[in-house]
């Protein structure tokens, strides 16, 4: 298991430099958070001056992130998230996932993240739209919660997205209704089969699904099982 962590960590350390050129993301997960005034910056796929985590591994079950835990230790850019489920490691494919971290620095605990930029390919090919490795989800809440805990609450309050599909080269933003707290990353091998396809940015884990069948893309409706993530 420590050598399965570490050849991880070191892939993810790898990745300093090639994560800011596109051809080298294939085969990664790149999510990187933008504050408001920043937008253009998003807008245009530039996250040179953007907080970003990087990673390799597909974690065998839901794992959390709290932007405030990852992107506040600016003296820390590797490290390794555990998943929430209590499942054993399965070989080289460990339960949890080993990030890189950029620009730590910037993180400012008062600024509004509303916009996130996300990529995702295979390393053999880059096929955009099609089913990827990662199911990627953002939240408006701590500790990847649904609803919040203590008070009643709308989910529409506090809405929250997953996006399963692979982006091009150039990955692609978001403008989210309000600050992404906290975000998620599992492996996408249930999810997809299991939905007839990928997700994009699908609210509340139900949205149009693509699927493709006989060259005919159909669109059928989703919704996440709640299992995935406990």
């Amino acid at each position: 298991m420590k050598f399965a962590l570490l050849s991880l960590i070191l892939t993810a350390a790898s990745l300093a430099k090639a994560a800011s050129t596109p051809d080298a993301r294939d085969g990664n997960l790149t999510i990187a958070l933008f504050a408001d005034s920043q937008g253009d910056s998003c807008s245009a796929n530039d996250i040179s001056n953007a907080m970003s985590l990087t990673t390799s591994s597909i974690p065998v079950s839901f794992t959390c992130f709290n932007v405030s835990d990852i992107f506040s230790h600016s003296n820390r850019s590797t490290g390794f998230q555990h998943g929430l489920a209590h499942y054993h490691d399965n070989g080289d494919q460990l339960n949890g996932v080993a990030w890189l971290a950029q620009n730590q620095h910037l993180y400012d605990a008062k600024a509004n993240y509303s916009r996130v930029w996300y990529s995702q390919a295979n390393a053999s090919k880059v096929e955009p739209g099609k089913a990827g490795s990662w199911v990627f989800y953002t939240y408006a809440l701590p500790n990847c919660q649904q609803l919040a805990k203590g008070r009643p609450s709308n989910p529409n309050d506090h809405p929250w997205y997953i996006t399963s599909c692979q982006t091009g080269k150039d990955g692609q933003c978001r403008l989210t209704p309000g600050p992404i707290v906290s975000f998620g990353i599992n492996t996408a091998v249930v999810y997809n089969p299991t939905n007839g396809g990928c997700a994009t940015w699908a609210k509340f884990g139900a949205a149009p699904i693509v699927r493709q069948s006989a060259g005919t893309v159909v669109v059928i409706a989703t919704t996440i099982a709640i299992w995935l993530l406990n």
